[in-house]
């Protein structure tokens, strides 16, 4: 957790790695604001599948905007591991969108601290322009209210979030995440 007006951060095992489920799809979202804010892509023309893919968390409408966005969902894929490596992120890796990553695929996965990086870079406006940084904002901000049950159902309902849930089950056992600001 960072608080964001004094950057001080604090964790307890902020660099243990996690599953992610969808919250890897983050990602994939800043990808495609970068190429918004380039002018190569029109946000217009995916907002129906960011709206599914990000505030509703189903994969099948991130495969689709990657694609959309690039020609196709591996060409997006890649581009995603690319805008992700310059970050910093050390212990993250995003191989796939669920559900798309082949038979038995390496899991997605990255660490509380890593999340907690790329959310306060972005709140920062270290990331993108203000009026992209508050486009992603709004984006992640207009979740589902189904999807609000880990973390701003921990916070009074007068409070302003934005978030990125994201599930995970295996043999395992069931996961919950959630990331947000």
């Amino acid at each position: 957790m960072t608080d964001l007006q004094t950057k001080e951060t604090i964790s307890i095992a902020g660099n243990q790695t996690h599953i992610t489920g969808c919250v890897v799809n983050l990602f994939a979202f800043l990808t495609v604001v970068d190429e918004f804010e380039a002018g190569r892509a029109d946000p217009t023309t995916v907002d129906s599948l960011i709206a599914n893919g990000i505030n509703r968390s189903q994969p099948p409408a991130v495969r689709s905007f990657l694609a959309a966005v690039f020609g196709d969902y591996e060409s997006g894929l890649v581009r995603s591991q690319e805008f992700t490596a310059p970050l910093g992120l050390e212990e993250t890796v995003f191989d796939h969108v669920p559900y798309y990553g082949g038979e038995n695929p390496p899991p997605n996965l990255t660490t509380a601290l890593d999340l907690n990086f790329v959310l306060t870079r972005l709140w920062q406006g270290d990331i993108f322009s203000p009026e992209w940084t508050a486009y992603a904002l709004g984006v992640l901000g207009n979740g589902a209210a189904y999807l609000d049950v880990v973390l701003p159902a921990q916070l009074p309902e007068s409070a302003h979030f934005a978030h990125k849930v994201g599930w995970f089950s295996d043999a395992t056992g069931w996961v919950e995440n959630d990331v947000g600001i």
